[in-house]
């Protein structure tokens, strides 16, 4: 039986660790199985390490917050692990590149590490727009910056740390533009303003300062997105085989 965990500050937080099972993994496996080449298996698996991981919960998370600014979100907010039947795939706060941002951050920002509790969460209200507080008859409609804020404030409550947070903040801030929330993309506004010129001054610094880390960015993050991108044409002719010789085998 999991232990009730509980934090106080910035916010009053308790909840019962979550079980959760990797989905991206086992896709990614049903991939792999389907290439016969070593070398091309060898490239696809590397590939396939950089994408998002996604994970589904087990069962109903429940998470009692306090100390809000939304009044309306303190109480224990319910994350169900299914909606109309269907379960629900969690990315752990759309981490690109999962491995690389692991490494630049300490091991801090990953999916399902410190990031877990506040990114489930986050995920959820990205999805729907809103969340279940445990006696309220109807869910609490949240927009996309209180749901930001609430993701900062449990990270920082859940991880102790004051900094890292921040920079995991701003990361989902300057996805706005590009990252829809509850179906609709956000706007310019002031703080995915701030956060544009905040990313644009590291970069310039990099590049004034530690220029090989700079051009080192500047190959590795479009060039593993464009990989992202070939694996399927890699796999496809594989996959293709695979299910005609299913098929035979089905009818046999």
């Amino acid at each position: 039986m999991s232990i009730v965990e509980q934090y106080e500050k910035p916010l009053q937080v308790a909840f019962k660790m979550p079980a959760v099972q990797l989905v991206s993994m086992k896709s990614n496996t049903e991939k792999l199985d389907a290439i016969g080449s070593r070398l091309t298996r060898s490239i696809v698996s590397w590939i396939l390490s950089t994408r998002r991981r996604k994970f589904v919960l087990q069962n109903d998370f429940e998470i009692i917050v306090g100390g809000f600014s939304m009044p309306e979100l303190n109480g224990t907010l319910v994350i169900p692990a299914h909606r109309q039947h269907e379960r629900i795939e969690f990315d752990g706060a759309s981490i690109p590149m999962p491995w690389l941002v692991a490494a630049l951050s300490f091991d801090v920002l990953r999916p399902l590490g410190a990031l877990l509790i506040p990114s489930i969460v986050h995920d959820y209200l990205f999805y729907f727009g809103e969340v279940q507080v445990k006696g309220s008859a109807e869910p609490v409609k949240i927009d996309r910056e209180t749901a930001d804020e609430l993701f900062l404030r449990l990270f920082q409550s859940v991880s102790g740390m004051r900094w890292w947070p921040w920079v995991a903040w701003v990361a989902v801030r300057a996805g706005a533009p590009i990252i829809p929330y509850h179906g609709d993309k956000g706007g310019w506004n002031k703080q995915t303003v701030m956060v544009s010129i905040t990313v644009l001054l590291l970069f310039a610094f990099l590049y004034l300062n530690i220029p090989a880390l700079f051009w080192l960015l500047m190959v590795l993050l479009p060039g593993l997105t464009l990989m992202n991108r070939l694996v399927n044409w890699i796999v496809s002719p594989y996959r293709t085989e695979q299910q005609d010789v299913e098929k035979l085998s089905r009818q046999d």
